[in-house]
């Protein structure tokens, strides 16, 4: 079974409301890796199929097709340091059911790897704000 259309009229506005504060938790423990706390170093978030296709269509990502049983979204992030001398960096790749997937209008990539401040660019109008006003506007 084939479904044409899992999306949203506005992707940011329902991710924020449907996904966000997941992605915030998600982007959150990964910045606190960066900022050197680094115990957990796995984390494990479990779904369900109608979770992933959400998450997929939030980023662009979603092929039109049912998300397949035991299907896996598993975000890893990187250092990434080009040489001894150089400063570290920091990159993220999803990976959807075991294949790299690339992140969509990420600018500044490292072979797979788009890199974590591009990656924030891509995901913060994704996620809810700390603007009360948001909880007063009307659907798009």
């Amino acid at each position: 079974m084939e479904f044409t259309q899992y999306s949203y009229p506005s992707r940011a506005a329902f991710a924020q409301a449907g996904l966000g504060f997941l992605l915030r938790e998600m982007v959150d423990f990964m910045q606190q890796n960066i900022n050197g706390n680094t115990n957990p170093k796995f984390l494990l978030f479990s779904g369900h199929d109608s979770s992933i296709m959400p998450l997929l269509t939030a980023f662009d990502m979603w092929n039109g097709q049912w998300t397949p049983y035991a299907a896996q979204l598993t975000w890893e992030l990187y250092n990434v340091k080009a040489s001894a001398s150089a400063p570290s960096t920091y990159g993220v790749r999803l990976l959807y059911d075991g294949r790299a997937w690339p992140v969509r209008g990420c600018t500044l990539t490292v072979g797979e790897l788009c890199d974590w401040n591009s990656f924030l660019s891509l995901v913060a109008p994704l996620m809810p704000s700390n603007d009360p006003s948001a909880c007063q506007r009307q659907p798009v």
